[in-house]
């Protein structure tokens, strides 16, 4: 082990992030075989638009989904590769995790990691469960966003270091184009330069120059837009930015927050406690983001970093422990505003979050290192603390890359049987569209899906034209009886089961 890490230490930095990011590329690779085409949700809606895109048809894709540069790209890559959308896809999702890898170590490197802090590096974020195990196989924009986000740190760091118009420039320039994969990334493009403002070394006049410097781009862009809508020339359609741009914003962000609260005040704690109905809506929040910020760094990573925070060496550079600190209450207003304004918080929105906390993780396993290297002061279970941690995330690398167990592409499976029962192609009523896409079904279209056809089948009795109904049921539909099994007419045939045997396939035919 000693002498791997010696001949780590002889490669120059710039050659061992190439290494890993290499790696990186390698991983998502194997991440994306081992699929077996398995795509996410949203994922057809992509892949349609690129279609269109690819087809000429720039209207209907745009109309299709208004923030169409991922679809854009995959049409892009489909049209020089001549691959199918689906491997253009999955081609950008192996270049977009390479950047971020290559991206991640370089913000290391830049917050003062040496070699083996760049093989810690390499080694937390291949072992995240969440961001590596289970979104980096699908196939969404979000990967894009990392790139790009992570990629555009990397800048901002050096400019806050150096002062250059060149990385500020480049800074923008990577945020805006992360902006145009997630919405979120808005946020901080406009609030991260603020942190310029509090460089107590430096005269205030210097900091307002390096915040001019560091928004120019956008400033300019700002202009440009103002005066193409005030002369007339433009359409004032800013896509999902009018989201942000709208005078009505703080009561878009706050009316489900009302609402919601006006029926726990009611329904919940009645006459004497409805007075504290919103408190105790933003205490669940509270716990909701951070359960949610858990989950998605992983507890492991969560305690290395706070060792790193709390640890008395100097183990990160001033300057990039304030830009990650920076970033990372950004992500928390981001999360408690997502979370007030739908109610929902998936997990994909705390991985700007998660990312950070995984680059503190990656100092504190540094410092664990060298304690281990030094001797620790004092016996017992510090000694076994960095093996069984290494081994943790051994582990978690091995469960990332090897073949899904059976039932993971349990929809698949359906679909296979009934192409192989339905061999004269008769008429086939899906309730999903991811279901529908694996059958190779045509995109229902713009403000439709595969779920409204096969409830308006029902309700009009249309379902008698079709010859096979393809359901998808989850948790709390399987112990009930199905409204396939009480209308009549169709018998169940085939049932494909996932892996935790809470959701499956079932195929009905119609009964001769």
């Amino acid at each position: 082990m000693k002498q791997f890490l010696s001949k780590i230490n002889r490669l120059p930095a710039n050659q061992l992030i190439a290494l890993l990011s290499l790696a990186g590329m390698l991983i998502a690779m194997q991440i994306n075989y081992i699929q077996h085409g398995w795509v996410n949700n949203d994922s057809p809606l992509y892949f349609e638009a690129a279609r269109l895109f690819a087809a000429g048809e720039w209207r209907q894709g745009f109309l299709l989904f208004e923030w169409p540069l991922y679809s854009g790209l995959i049409a892009l890559t489909h049209k020089l590769t001549g691959y199918e959308i689906h491997l253009s896809a999955q081609i950008l999702n192996v270049l977009f995790f390479g950047i971020a890898t290559a991206a991640f170590l370089k913000l290391i490197q830049l917050a003062g990691g040496d070699q083996n802090t760049l093989l810690a590096g390499g080694l937390v974020l291949f072992s995240s469960q969440y961001v590596v195990g289970d979104i980096l196989q699908m196939l969404l924009r979000d990967q894009g966003f990392w790139a790009f986000f992570l990629l555009s740190l990397v800048f901002f760091i050096r400019f806050y270091r150096h002062r250059r118009l060149p990385d500020a420039i480049f800074w923008q320039l990577a945020a805006i184009i992360a902006n145009l994969f997630r919405i979120e990334g808005f946020s901080y493009l406009l609030a991260l330069p603020l942190i310029l403002l509090w460089q107590r070394d430096i005269a205030i006049a210097m900091r307002l120059q390096m915040l001019l410097k560091a928004h120019c781009i956008n400033i300019i862009i700002a202009i440009g837009i103002f005066l193409l809508v005030f002369s007339g020339h433009g359409s004032g359609n800013l896509g999902r930015l009018n989201e942000i741009f709208t005078p009505y914003l703080y009561q878009q962000l706050t009316a489900n927050l009302m609402l919601k609260s006006e029926i726990m005040a009611t329904q919940v704690l009645g006459n004497y406690l409805d007075d504290f109905a919103v408190q105790g809506l933003l205490l669940t929040f509270v716990f909701v983001v951070l359960s949610k910020i858990v989950s998605a760094s992983g507890p492991v990573c969560i305690g290395l970093a706070a060792y790193a925070l709390k640890s008395s060496q100097r183990l990160i550079s001033p300057d990039g422990r304030a830009v990650i600190i920076a970033v990372m209450l950004i992500a928390i207003v981001n999360m408690f505003l997502i979370i007030t304004k739908v109610f929902v918080l998936s997990g994909r929105y705390t991985i700007p979050m998660a990312l950070m906390v995984m680059l503190l993780a990656v100092f504190g396993l540094r410092g664990l290192w060298a304690h281990s290297a030094n001797g620790w002061k004092s016996a017992g279970f510090r000694k076994w603390l960095l093996p069984a941690l290494l081994i943790i995330m051994a582990l978690g690398l091995v469960k990332n890359l090897v073949p899904k167990r059976d039932g993971y592409n349990y929809q698949q499976d359906g679909v296979a049987w009934l192409q192989a029962d339905n061999v004269e192609q008769r008429p086939v009523l899906f309730d999903n569209d991811r279901v529908a896409y694996y059958a190779n079904a045509p995109y229902p279209g713009l403000g439709d899906s595969y779920f409204r056809r096969f409830e308006s089948a029902l309700g009009d009795g249309s379902i008698a034209n079709y010859d096979y109904v393809v359901v998808s049921l989850d948790r709390e539909e399987l112990g009930q009886p199905n409204r396939i099994d009480q209308l009549g007419g169709f018998k169940e045939v085939h049932r494909s089961w996932n892996t935790r045997g809470n959701k499956a396939i079932v195929i009905y035919r119609k009964v001769q």
